[in-house]
């Protein structure tokens, strides 16, 4: 198989969406209880990255926040 044409990225790109999402609950949340989660439960934070992920790829459904697929999530926030 040849490759014809290489990825562009830039800043429409997957990964870059994602770290605005996360930016933006970072500011939502606030700093610091966004690193504690990070630091407290780190496989829950890769679990809601993976979740957003997830999100994102299922075509002609409204995103749904991932949030509400583990109330681990809730719990550390409330």
């Amino acid at each position: 198989m040849e490759h014809v044409q290489s990825s562009g990225g830039g800043p429409w790109g997957g990964v870059t969406v994602d770290d605005k999402f996360f930016t933006m609950l970072r500011e939502l949340i606030g700093g610091r209880v966004w690193d504690d989660f990070c630091s407290e439960y780190p496989m829950e934070e890769y679990d809601l990255r993976l979740d957003f992920e997830g999100s994102k790829r299922e075509v002609g459904t409204p995103l749904a926040f991932p949030f509400t697929k583990n109330v681990s999530y809730l719990l550390f926030l409330s």
